[in-house]
């Protein structure tokens, strides 16, 4: 084997056994992803933040942000006033 780890993307089952796995977690959890039904009910009691963003080829993306805890206590004041905008400044780069 040359040592080089072979990529591909995660099937069904893989995001039902990752989304499983984060709802046993006990600590903090932030997920980066584009909108989709199985997030959806998986993560219905997350807090969950969404931007709109553009893919690679200018397609135009729901991405959201799903946390298991709310985020609103550890906001900085600065960040209250321009939430949607840093969002999508956070956003920006993996879209």
């Amino acid at each position: 084997m040359s040592g080089i780890a072979k990529q591909r993307e995660m099937d069904d089952d893989d995001h039902e056994e990752l989304l499983d796995t984060l709802l046993k977690h006990s600590g903090p959890v932030i997920l980066s992803g584009y909108e989709n039904e199985l997030y959806n009910r998986k993560l219905k009691d997350w807090y969950r933040k969404e931007t709109t963003c553009y893919s690679q080829v200018a397609s135009k993306k729901r991405e959201v942000l799903w946390m298991n805890y709310n985020p609103e206590p550890y906001k900085r004041p600065a960040m209250k006033q321009a939430d949607n905008d840093t969002l999508r400044d956070i956003l920006a780069p993996l879209c």
